[in-house]
């Protein structure tokens, strides 16, 4: 156990400087354990903010992006099904939102990105991966920095209209590279005003 309470006081922003002795888990709302099959680490509590579509932080001191999934921006503006501008980002946080309620959630840890976030993957109790809810809802894609594992999801959304794909909207990462180039952003931004689907990028990129 004493690893654990060294991955918190290091490396939990807003922790602060702690010791196993004065740290309390139970007052944080937070269970850590160990996959005995995988040697993973599980985190599991309720989420206290939600930041926007794919980020979250847990039992106020872990804050989660979730792996494989990317949500509109906070400041991102789509088009809806009639061309009317409306703010997808802040449309995407509330989805998350009624999809957790107040359900503890448990994560399973995968690394660090270079924010200092944890990369993880989240599940309700239920066992509902809520990545792939938030994609097969339409209200989240494929990130870009992979693996695909909610491709089928994505295409479902896509085919049924769900979500934002009832109108058209640029994916989350050419939002934040605006200003920016390289093969990523030519092939899913450069060429296309709107995002039209992970499976086409691939196509694209392939050729």
């Amino acid at each position: 156990m004493r690893n654990v309470f060294v991955f918190l006081c290091v490396g939990c922003v807003g922790l602060g400087a702690c010791s196993e002795s004065d740290t309390d888990l139970s007052r944080m709302d937070l269970k850590i354990f160990q996959d005995n099959k995988t040697g993973a680490m599980i985190f599991s509590g309720r989420p206290t903010k939600i930041t926007d579509g794919d980020t979250i932080v847990l039992a106020g001191v872990l804050k989660i992006r979730m792996a494989g999934i990317d949500a509109p921006e906070s400041r991102q503006r789509c088009v809806d099904e009639n061309g009317v501008e409306y703010a997808c980002g802040k449309m995407a946080t509330q989805h998350l939102r009624q999809i957790i309620g107040a359900a503890r959630v448990q994560c399973r840890l995968h690394g660090n990105d270079r924010y200092g976030r944890y990369i993880m993957t989240c599940h309700k109790p239920d066992g509902t991966d809520i990545h792939e809810q938030m994609v097969r809802d339409g209200y989240a894609v494929v990130s870009t920095y992979g693996p695909d594992t909610y491709l089928a999801a994505e295409t479902a959304a896509r085919d049924n209209k769900r979500g934002l794909w009832r109108g058209a909207f640029g994916h989350p990462y050419c939002f934040r590279h605006q200003k920016t180039s390289g093969d990523m952003f030519r092939v899913l931004c450069a060429d296309n005003k709107y995002y039209r689907g992970w499976d086409i990028k691939k196509d694209k990129a392939s050729k």
